[in-house]
């Protein structure tokens, strides 16, 4: 006679790192939880970028569209969610991996800064922290695994800049941001 096994996928959800309003941990939970709550957490925002004369180039890449947060929209970073089993550093890497198939040292991302933003409607309240990736791989060879990227393309600083103000309805963040971002990416890289 068969077993029949049955397997609560509820219960292997995603466990994040959740933090106060000040970013000291507090302990974790369910991602889910953490989104519907409004529950202070951590991210990583990973930029992949390449300096060339006068600026930079961005990958950017079009979101899936079964993204819970902006779907099927361009986006000028790669990342996520600090997992409570991993250092900053760990979910950076990791996010490279998972999304675009690369596989880095620590060494290799340049350290931004951590970052505040509360939105969807105050449900989606994160610490960013902000790291940028000067890559040199053909984008022919990167690989998409986990089904959070549909496609990627380089865009110069400007051109982002003039596509988010004139189609913001077609991009996961806003232009302030963006702008913030180019100005530590001057600073740093």
């Amino acid at each position: 006679m068969g077993l029949l096994v049955m397997v609560c996928f509820c219960c292997m959800e995603e466990r994040i790192v959740i933090v106060d309003e000040h970013n000291s941990p507090i302990g974790d939970e369910k991602k889910s939880v953490v989104h519907r709550e409004g529950i202070w957490h951590r991210t990583v925002h990973i930029y992949y970028i390449r300096k060339r004369s006068g600026g930079f180039d961005f990958l950017v890449h079009l979101r899936a569209k079964n993204k819970t947060h902006c779907p099927n929209m361009w986006d000028t970073r790669f990342g996520g969610h600090v997992k409570s089993t991993q250092s900053i550093l760990e979910a950076a890497q990791d996010k490279m991996r998972e999304e675009v198939g690369l596989t880095m040292e620590p060494s290799e991302l340049i350290e931004g800064p951590v970052t505040r933003s509360v939105s969807h409607q105050g449900t989606n309240r994160e610490f960013n922290y902000i790291f940028f990736y000067q890559g040199t791989e053909d984008t022919r060879q990167l690989v998409f695994e986990d089904d959070e990227v549909q496609e990627v393309k380089w865009m110069s600083d400007k051109e982002i800049a003039c596509s988010i103000e004139n189609e913001p309805d077609v991009w996961a963040g806003s232009l302030e941001t963006f702008q913030n971002v180019l100005a530590s990416a001057r600073l740093l890289c």
